[in-house]
């Protein structure tokens, strides 16, 4: 019995390093995915339409479409993945999955509490800042976030949406971007962040804000769409301590 079940343990163990493996991989294929529509976004000015002439490349565009196909099954896993890996009672071995496997860019004193969900990880740049529970980090189309950055409960990131007016419910280039927020800036509980905006250096999201529009360095925003209300000190000095308030977190 105690053979068994030792057996069955090291099968299961084996069985989610698999996972982790395979993980890893599919991540860097998509972080290079991305960047080269990235590029292409940039290069581009109109469609064209590529002409495959000899079977080496009928062979790749075969390949590419399969994994197209799959995508959708692959994205899906890796999303549920990373969920369970958000609630995982650790904050040091959270921070080694999601940079090592889920390929996230983090420094050293970055903090990812429990509970967050993360979209499209390996598009997302976080320095020595503080992201607490339940946010969502939508990387998409990139998320950099600086030193000294806290977010507070519930904040979520969002670096794509549909264009409202858009006959197929469209997500269009002009709905979507990377959102960057500057070292000191405080993002409050609850708030939201749409595609494209900057939030300037020292500045401060108030709680349950959206902000539309960028924001300029050491303001205070509030409301819904977020507006100016107060300035904020220049003279920031403080540095986060790169670790968790709580154990188990």
């Amino acid at each position: 019995m105690y053979i068994e079940l030792t057996s069955l343990v090291i099968f299961l163990l084996m069985l989610y390093i698999l996972n982790l493996f395979w993980l890893s991989i599919y991540c860097r294929i998509e972080a290079k995915i991305d960047f080269q529509i990235r590029l292409k976004e940039k290069i581009d000015s109109g469609t064209q339409t590529t002409v495959y002439s000899n079977p080496r490349k009928e062979t790749i565009y075969l390949l590419k479409r399969v994994y197209r196909w799959l995508e959708h099954y692959l994205y899906g896993w890796m999303r549920y993945s990373i969920l369970q890996v958000g609630r995982i009672p650790s904050n040091r071995i959270r921070k080694l999955l999601y940079k090592y496997v889920f390929a996230m860019k983090l420094s050293k004193g970055t903090v990812i509490s429990a509970g967050c969900e993360i979209r499209s990880p390996w598009n997302i740049r976080l320095g020595k800042c503080t992201i607490a529970g339940n946010c969502i980090l939508d990387g998409r189309s990139g998320i950099i976030i600086e030193d000294n950055v806290v977010l507070g409960m519930g904040v979520h990131i969002w670096t794509q949406e549909h264009d409202v007016n858009s006959p197929s419910f469209a997500v269009n280039a002009e709905h979507k971007g990377t959102v960057i927020i500057r070292k000191h800036a405080w993002v409050c509980s609850d708030s939201t962040v749409l595609p494209k905006m900057e939030i300037g250096e020292g500045a401060v999201v108030a709680a349950k804000a959206c902000v539309t529009k960028n924001c300029e360095a050491f303001g205070i925003y509030g409301g819904v769409p977020a507006k100016r209300i107060g300035d904020r000190t220049h003279e920031l000095t403080y540095e986060l301590s790169g670790k968790p308030h709580w154990h188990f977190n």
